[in-house]
């Protein structure tokens, strides 16, 4: 997927907190000579944790999960109150799959503009998927020794997000205890972001009669939706320095980054029964309500499907939302 290129607007969002983080930094070390004048160059290379706020892009498993349980378990709890069915039971295998949290890694060139205030250039990369293959079926007893079971089978259940982010930063050292300090900082840069979404499945109805099961209905559908764009990438933290040896140091960083693109569009796919149509369009959250005999369902649901279903009251924008608490650890390089 290719990603669209960003204007200047991620500049003017990111201004002010570099310009204060800089600003701490003029103020609480004014210009003085470097301690090592030969070595004001360092290499960073970091790796670590990082929490996703997905909220938008899990309400895929989230609607699949509560529309199965409105048409299923809701549904045969429906018959058996009312008589129809003598009794119903439930099997479930595995959850639809969230994403929550991913490993970013990273490197980054720092310049030290005086003692205590560095300057850096640097990126960041984060990619996570999560896939599953959760099955279900639903039996229902009508006595007499005869049955019916549904059954739903996922070759494949996947939600997946990358990020890359090149990054300016500004760092000030507060304190230091020999080897040891302690600093903040602040980076950010522009966010190139990419989400996709894989949905394939295997319906199957049988009938069990006398001992006997017979298929009445079989259906296959596969459902991809992808998506990309630009956003803005800001994080603020601390940071704790151990200088290991005369060039080598060990940092940790923790912070919050605010990670987010307010538009996605992309390409898309469906197969049902061997059709397959493609699109391409934005992502959107839509709103659905499903009407019943035995209740109503309302459920939200993020997708770039076009043309838009009939059957959507509602829709608004989607986010891909990528921010979270961050950790991470690494080495650094002075030269």
């Amino acid at each position: 997927m290719k990603a669209r290129h960003a204007g200047l607007g991620w500049l003017g969002r990111l201004a002010l907190p570099l310009m204060m983080t800089g600003l701490i930094g003029i103020t609480v070390f004014p210009a003085r000579a470097v301690e090592n004048e030969t070595r004001r160059w360092s290499l960073e290379l970091f790796d670590g944790f990082a929490g996703l706020g997905l909220g938008d892009f899990n309400l895929l498993a989230e609607s699949d999960q509560g529309l199965r349980e409105f048409l299923y378990d809701d549904f045969l709890e429906d018959l058996a109150a009312r008589g129809e069915i003598l009794s119903w039971e439930a099997r479930a295998d595995q959850d639809f799959p969230r994403l929550r949290w991913s490993l970013p890694f990273g490197a980054r060139l720092r310049f030290q503009v005086r003692d205590g205030l560095s300057l850096s250039l640097g990126y960041r990369r984060l990619a996570r998927e999560n896939s599953s293959d959760p099955s279900f079926s639903y039996t229902r007893n009508s006595g007499r020794d005869f049955s019916q079971t549904e059954e739903i089978v996922y070759q494949e259940y996947a939600l997946s997000v990358a990020g890359s982010i090149p990054q300016i930063g500004i760092h000030v050292r507060l304190v230091r205890w020999g080897d040891f300090g302690i600093e903040i900082y602040t980076v950010g840069g522009p966010l190139y972001a990419e989400c996709r979404f894989v949905r394939d499945r295997i319906y199957n109805w049988s009938e069990t009669w006398q001992g006997s099961t017979y298929t009445v209905f079989e259906s296959r559908d596969r459902l991809e939706e992808e998506g990309d764009g630009v956003g803005v990438a800001l994080e603020a933290g601390l940071r704790l320095n151990l200088v290991l040896s005369g060039r080598l140091s060990g940092f940790m960083e923790s912070g919050w980054a605010s990670q987010v693109v307010g538009s996605i569009s992309g390409p898309g796919r469906e197969t049902i029964l061997g059709d397959t149509a493609s699109w391409e369009g934005e992502w959107e959250i839509r709103r659905e309500v499903v009407t019943t005999t035995w209740g109503e369902y309302e459920y939200l649901y993020p997708s770039n499907l076009q043309p838009r279903p009939s059957t959507t009251m509602s829709q608004s924008d989607f986010r891909l939302d990528l921010s979270g608490f961050q950790l991470r650890l690494g080495l650094a390089f002075r030269f």
